[in-house]
């Protein structure tokens, strides 16, 4: 599921923008896999799940390498959820820094729901106003998503909404553009969430 090529100028001279953007918004991260119970209203959750698929829509989300998983005790070829090896990528979500932000963590999980993988990132930021219409952007290298070393850009525009979800507001992705070029997302239940946790959900084609 989810979210392209660029000259290999492009290439170095993003590279090394992404190292300089690294080091400068170190505080401004905000991707966590922390419980909801630790969440409150004033809180405002930015889901993305990314179903992923070859060309012939095949689900390939365990081609992506796991560095935990669960059960433990079972082969990961039996895994049901786990964590995204760090070592493929790198991402990093750009914000106001009016905003608070709960974490510096950046991650990418996968779960399991009725047999499809999905690989998920949550963020998490607070003072977010209901019905405000905002934006993000994610600076995002991941060889096995885009088939390349390139920096790729993810900008979301966004709307919170009033309902009050699992003790939160999951806010809404209206549109989504990665390297400028618009891409489908849809607000739906989080694989296999809480009742009530909801996700914007992309498909990628791997290339």
């Amino acid at each position: 599921m989810m979210l392209f090529c660029i000259n290999a100028m492009n290439g170095i001279r993003k590279n090394a923008q992404f190292s300089l953007l690294a080091l400068v918004l170190a505080g401004l991260l905000a991707c966590d896999m922390q419980s909801f119970e630790v969440r409150g209203p004033e809180d405002s959750v930015y889901n993305f799940s990314f179903l992923i698929e070859d060309s012939l829509g095949n689900d390939m989300g365990r081609e992506i390498s796991l560095s935990e998983w669960a059960p433990k005790k079972k082969p990961v070829e039996e895994a049901t959820s786990g964590v995204v090896d760090r070592s493929q990528y790198e991402f990093f979500l750009m914000v106001d820094p009016v905003y608070s932000t709960t974490t510096n963590q950046c991650m990418f999980t996968m779960t399991e729901s009725a047999g499809i993988w999905y690989m998920n990132t949550s963020s998490t930021l607070k003072g977010m106003r209901e019905g405000r219409k905002h934006s993000t952007r994610y600076m995002m290298k991941f060889y096995k998503l885009f088939g390349d070393t390139d920096v790729h850009v993810i900008d979301a525009y966004w709307t919170i909404p009033s309902e009050i979800l699992v003790t939160v507001h999951f806010a809404v992705c209206d549109s989504l553009l990665i390297d400028g070029k618009p891409v489908e997302v849809n607000y739906t239940d989080y694989p296999n969430g809480k009742k009530g946790e909801k996700t914007n959900l992309i498909k990628l084609i791997l290339p």
